[in-house]
C-alpha cells in the first residue's frame, strides 16, 4: 500500500502543471488568433487592404479559383442596365466596377486617384459605381446611398458634384447634411426631397447589394476589372499599373 502512495501526488503535480501551460501557453495564443480574426474581419469590410502583390493574388485567385460559385451571368450583371454613376465611353475596352459605401474611409482615399486615373485613361476605360452600404461598420449608410442615388436621377453632372461634396467633409452625412449637398450640387430641392421620401431607389440599391455579394463582394471598396476583382483603397500608381496590365492583353 505504501508503495502506491505516491502515485496520487505525481499525478495531482503534472495535472497542475498541466494546467499552468495551458493558462501561460494556449489561452493567451487563443486569444492572439480570436483577435486577429476579428481585425482581419474589419480589414476586410472597410476596405484596408494595402498589398499590390496581394491584389495580384486576389485578382489570379478570383478568375482562375476562387468564388466557384459565381458564373459567367453573374460577372455579366456587374453591369448594370439601369441608370448608374458612370464616366468613359460605353465601348471602352475596359470596364471598371466599383462598390461603394458613402461612409467608407477607404472608398474616399482612392476617390480622387481614381478620378485622376480616369482623366488620363480618357476612353480607353469605362468607370461605374454601384452601392454596397455596410450597416455593420456604418448603420446610416443606406440614406447616403439612397441620397446620391436621387441626386443621379437629376443627371451624371449632378451626381459626380454630389461625390465629391460628400467625401470632401464625409464625417456630415446626417439627412440635413445630404440635402444640403444635393442642393450645392445642383439637384433641385423639390424633386430631391420627393425621391427621398418615396424611397425611390432602395430597390435600385438592395439590387447592388444582392449582386456584389453574388460576385464575392466582402467589403468595400472592392473593383472588377472586366470581371476580375480587387478588394481594398488603391492609389493611382497601383490602379494604373493594374488598369495598363489589362489595356496591353487586349486587342487595340
Amino acid at each position: 500500500m505504501n508503495s502506491d502512495a505516491p502515485q496520487p501526488r505525481k499525478r495531482h503535480r503534472f495535472l497542475k502543471w498541466l494546467a499552468i501551460l495551458f493558462v501561460i501557453v494556449v489561452i493567451p495564443s487563443s486569444v492572439w488568433f480570436v483577435s486577429q480574426v476579428v481585425v482581419y474581419y474589419h480589414q476586410i469590410k472597410s476596405g484596408d487592404v494595402r498589398s499590390v502583390k496581394d491584389r495580384r493574388l486576389q485578382a489570379s485567385i478570383s478568375e482562375h479559383v476562387a468564388n466557384v460559385t459565381v458564373t459567367k451571368e453573374d460577372l455579366e450583371r456587374l453591369v448594370p442596365s439601369g441608370l448608374a454613376p458612370e464616366l468613359g465611353a460605353k465601348d471602352a475596352r475596359v470596364t471598371v466596377v466599383e462598390f461603394v459605401d458613402y461612409q467608407c474611409p477607404f472608398c474616399q482615399k482612392t476617390a480622387q486617384p481614381l478620378r485622376n486615373v480616369m482623366v488620363a485613361m480618357g476612353d480607353k476605360v469605362r468607370f461605374i459605381i454601384r452601392d454596397f452600404p455596410i450597416l455593420e461598420l456604418h448603420p446610416t449608410a443606406k440614406v447616403s446611398a439612397l441620397a446620391a442615388n436621387c441626386v443621379l436621377e437629376q443627371g451624371q453632372d449632378a451626381y459626380w458634384r454630389f461625390h465629391d461634396v460628400v467625401y470632401a467633409d464625409q464625417t456630415r452625412q446626417s439627412p440635413e447634411d445630404l440635402r444640403a449637398k444635393a442642393q450645392f450640387a445642383g439637384a433641385k430641392p423639390a424633386e430631391y426631397d420627393a425621391c427621398v421620401s418615396e424611397g425611390r431607389h432602395q430597390a435600385k440599391i438592395e439590387e447592388d447589394i444582392r449582386i456584389g455579394i453574388r460576385a464575392g463582394v466582402q467589403g468595400t471598396p472592392t473593383f472588377f476589372v472586366n470581371g476580375v476583382k480587387f478588394q481594398g483603397a488603391m492609389d493611382e500608381k497601383e490602379l494604373t499599373l493594374i488598369l495598363n496590365a489589362f489595356l496591353d492583353r487586349l486587342p487595340k
